[in-house]
């Protein structure tokens, strides 16, 4: 397993080797192109985290017998080139016959060499609506696509808020793209005018420059298409800068870095959510929620449990006798209702879930529920 030279992390790691070595079990690899490093690393948290209750889990429930799961991490840092390369050493010399990934980028940049070498990809937090288009029947996804939450986030902004113009601000990769234009669809669908679109690097720290075109722009809302960190950063500078305009972002400003890094500022923000709710949900989500928090001290992000997800389905797999990709394909297609800490989930003809959204705001200095 590749080593990084960041302690936490590298613990972290050596973690499931605990979980996952038994001398002369048959052992079953699950890959990981996680962003470990780079401009989101929160996500590689995320990952790493869901995947060890999901091993602790299986180890208990005995379903694989004699069999262990092991998890081979590679850093992709949710850049394309890098992902690559992580992939290829997965596939030609791990010999991996499933892998989980994020990062609409990285996605749509795996998918091809997925379906090439027929391995399945599992794809835990990216929306880009091309994902469910590409890579079949090797592509699958536990959340759904950005045409599900953007279109939401218009219509609310149109239909609840009741504001009439909006300043989109996003990331400079295939999520932001995506989630701008689904947005920018159905905003101006509805009647609404977008005043302004304004784009900003991945894992960005200094928003002051398009902030400066927002406030000119003056919009009733803004709505923002990127990562929790980013978002934090963003609100926080935008209430220095004196805009008080409403703000609503995509599912992954749900998390524990938006409060952290905006404090204060992030008070009143919106933000999309799936029927996923660690807190006032169904007793298996509240569940995962406190066995979450007494392990890591937080609470976990959809992304957790999306990965936790994803390493009980290819537990499920495998105990079903599905050891190849194309095996391990055909078995991801007969999920119909399953009831997870996610939700009741079905696999859809183009590999996705389909979920429906809700909207978080933030109170007190938390996300909670929207009325």
């Amino acid at each position: 397993m590749k080593r990084w030279a960041i302690g936490g992390i590298l613990s972290f790691l050596m973690m499931f080797m605990v979980f996952t070595f038994t001398h002369g079990a048959e052992l079953y690899k699950f890959g990981t192109v996680a962003c470990i490093t780079g401009a989101i690393p929160q996500h590689g948290e995320y990952t790493l985290r869901g995947f060890k209750l999901a091993l602790e889990d299986i180890e208990k429930s005995g379903m694989l017998k004699d069999g262990k799961i092991e998890v081979v991490a590679e850093d992709g840092q949710n850049v394309p080139r890098v992902a690559l390369a992580a992939l290829n050493k997965l596939i030609n010399i791990d010999k991996v016959q499933y892998f989980e990934t994020v990062g609409s980028s990285v996605v749509l940049a795996l998918a091809p060499i997925a379906a090439e070498n027929k391995v399945v990809l599992m794809n835990t937090a990216a929306t880009h609506p091309k994902i469910k288009e590409i890579g079949k029947p090797y592509v699958f996804s536990l959340i759904p696509g950005t045409a599900s939450e953007s279109k939401a986030a218009a219509q609310f902004s149109f239909t609840e808020l009741k504001e009439k113009s909006a300043s989109i601000l996003y990331v400079n990769n295939e999520y932001g793209h995506g989630a701008r234009d689904i947005f920018e669809k159905v905003f101006t669908n509805l009647g609404g005018k977008i005043v302004g679109k304004e784009i900003y690097d991945l894992g960005a720290t200094d928003y002051r420059t398009a902030l400066t075109k927002v406030r000119a722009q003056n919009p009733g809302v803004v709505y923002f298409g990127g990562h929790a960190n980013e978002c934090g950063r963003a609100i926080k500078q935008a209430r220095e800068f004196g805009i008080k305009t409403p703000w609503i972002g995509t599912v992954a400003i749900g998390a524990p870095e938006t409060l952290k890094l905006a404090g204060e500022a992030a008070e009143g923000i919106y933000a999309v959510a799936f029927p996923y709710d660690p807190v006032g949900g169904s007793p298996k989500m509240q569940e995962f929620n406190q066995r979450f928090k007494n392990a890591f001290g937080v609470a976990p992000t959809i992304y957790s449990a999306n990965s936790y997800i994803a390493a009980m389905l290819y537990a499920r797999a495998i105990a079903t006798g599905a050891k190849t990709g194309p095996e391990i394909s055909k078995f991801l297609f007969t999920i119909k209702g399953w009831d997870t800490i996610i939700g009741k989930i079905s696999i859809d003809k183009d590999g996705m879930v389909d979920l429906p959204c809700r909207f978080l705001v933030v109170k007190g200095g938390n996300f909670v529920s929207y009325k």
